[in-house]
């Protein structure tokens, strides 16, 4: 009977989650701005089910409070169109309910197990409690009665050895997906540090040399290297620009795991053929001047732009001459590919 009632509950448990999820997809369906994101709503339904079960605030509350915590950071992972940390805080949040509900599977098996077992004192303590004294028939009938709740007894010592070694198999899973999780959020922090090192580093550099300056956005690290390591309407670099590139190359090096991609800008001076022929060229000069100090080529890609990306005004030679410039555009923090990205 107690097996048919949480039969029952799980089952009603299901039919609830099934009825909240299409209620919530028809609410937001309405919304004008960013469609709601089903994998999210599906995991906030299931927060919200499973924080009304009777045992969730004194079996699960640790887990639940991370699925929250979680399920809010991957809306604004959404929201800022981060695919890699709304991966990350989804899988957070579902291995969190995952183990919200079977630690409540787990109270409830307990508690079927002290159950069970009182079952069973029950029994042995009947057949103990016979009376001996009784008549013949009666003995007959006592005996007759002892040996049925000696078989019970048996049976029901049999399912609690099952439910046992069945508790012992899913708290180790539990174990194995807890470690999963430090793990995930292990490699996010060492992720995060690493490209906190790089872009200190890269500042320092930026600091030291004039011809020079850094900019973090949604590319990642991008430095700029301003137009005086050229010749005006010339792509052969500077011999007075071997300093920087040195040092330019050498922090490359440091940054071994990075994809590069080396980007030439021009004002909008000249046509827009020659522009863009002049921005490839000089991007291609600063690609092989870092390869020629030992930056592998393999690592890098090139393009040139001409002016089409101009970041001031062309209407005066203060603006001209910063968007006549060469980036080096190194990967961000969670390996998103380099390129012209949003602008």
């Amino acid at each position: 009977m107690i097996f048919s009632k949480h039969f029952m509950q799980k089952k009603s448990l299901a039919s609830a989650v099934k009825v909240t999820v299409l209620a919530s997809f028809v609410a937001l369906a309405g919304c004008a701005s960013l469609p709601p994101h089903p994998e999210l709503e599906a995991l906030q339904t299931r927060y919200e089910v499973m924080s009304g079960q009777s045992y969730a605030s004194q079996e699960a509350q640790d887990e639940l409070v991370k699925t929250r915590d979680a399920i809010a950071l991957g809306r604004d992972a959404y929201e800022r169109d981060d695919d890699d940390e709304l991966s990350h805080y989804i899988f957070v949040a579902d291995k969190n309910l995952d183990i919200a509900e079977a630690r409540i599977e787990l109270y409830e098996t307990r508690a079927q197990i002290a159950s069970a077992t009182e079952v069973r004192e029950n029994l042995l303590r009947e057949g103990r409690d016979f009376d001996v004294a009784r008549a013949e028939a009666e003995a007959r009938a006592a005996t007759a009665d002892a040996r049925l709740a000696q078989s019970d007894a048996a049976r029901s010592g049999a399912a609690l050895s099952a439910q046992q070694t069945q508790l012992a198999l899913r708290e180790a899973e539990l174990r194995d997906q807890e470690r999963e999780l430090d793990v995930k959020d292990a490699e996010l922090a060492a992720k995060q540090a690493q490209l906190e090192a790089a872009e200190r580093e890269a500042q320092a550099l930026a600091d030291e040399l004039e011809e020079v300056s850094m900019v973090v956005n949604e590319r990642g690290t991008v430095l700029v290297l301003s137009d005086i390591m050229f010749d005006f309407d010339s792509a052969a670099l500077k011999p007075g620009s071997e300093n920087a590139l040195n040092k330019i190359a050498q922090f490359l090096i440091n940054q071994d795991s990075s994809d590069l991609k080396v980007e030439g800008h021009t004002d909008s001076l000249g046509t827009d053929g020659y522009n863009l022929v002049l921005s490839s060229d000089r991007a291609e000069s600063v690609r092989d001047a870092l390869v020629a100090r030992g930056v592998p080529r393999e690592r890098i890609s090139i393009a040139g732009y001409g002016e089409d990306y101009p970041v001031a005004s062309n209407d005066g030679e203060a603006g001209r001459q910063l968007n006549r410039r060469v980036e080096i555009v190194l990967n961000d923090q969670v390996g998103r590919p380099v390129g012209i990205g949003a602008r």
